[in-house]
């Protein structure tokens, strides 16, 4: 970041993620119709599914005298919403206590990701401000197989699950990098598209 000097990085970066997923399940007699009779030997869940992901990084640059000197904070905030169903069903293994589950589990999901971020020049003067946010639909598929073994206090269940998705969104992050001029007189100098004292995403 800066030549013949001796320099001290602080890295801090959090990544929390959640998911919520509410759900009613489905009388078997809902399927009475010709068209969806297959669906009667299934168990039928019906629901809303949420998941939540956000990053945070901050990185500090420190001179020898223990001065920051420039720093960089970044925050995506990634969220996604939309109704699903589970299909599930299990199947007895002949002549033993063991079964087979089975099932599998489709969402359509609204996405949202936003990124915002800012930073300094060399002299810890905050420069530049971004922020990036991209909204589209997306989905979540995903099979399950697995063994149940009754057991005297309970069930155990053993699961193998695969899954697919596409609802994480592509966040643009320009940096300030090599031959890029990036110090700024003003904020209107920093906000100004193709300006020669700043830049824009």
């Amino acid at each position: 970041t800066q030549t013949n000097t001796l320099s001290t990085f602080k890295i801090k970066s959090d990544l929390n993620s959640y998911s919520i997923s509410p759900y009613v399940r489905l009388d078997n007699n809902f399927f009475n119709s010709p068209e969806f009779k297959f669906l009667k030997n299934y168990t039928t869940d019906v629901g809303i599914t949420y998941n939540s992901l956000n990053f945070d990084l901050c990185v500090d640059l420190l001179n020898t005298s223990g001065s920051r000197t420039y720093f960089l904070n970044e925050q995506v905030k990634h969220n996604s919403i939309g109704p699903f169903i589970s299909l599930t069903n299990t199947m007895p293994i002949e002549n033993s206590s063991f079964q087979i589950i089975y099932g599998a589990k489709l969402a359509a999901l609204f996405t949202e990701s936003k990124l915002t971020a800012n930073q300094s020049n060399t002299s810890n003067v905050q420069t530049y401000n971004v922020t990036d946010k991209n909204n589209y639909l997306g989905g979540l598929g995903t099979i399950s197989l697995g063994i149940i073994n009754p057991l005297p206090q309970g069930m155990f269940y053993f699961m193998v699950n695969g899954t697919i998705r596409n609802d994480v969104s592509k966040i643009v992050n320009p940096r300030c990098g090599a031959n890029i001029q990036c110090d700024a007189a003003n904020a209107a100098a920093v906000n100004s598209n193709l300006s020669s004292a700043g830049y824009t995403a």
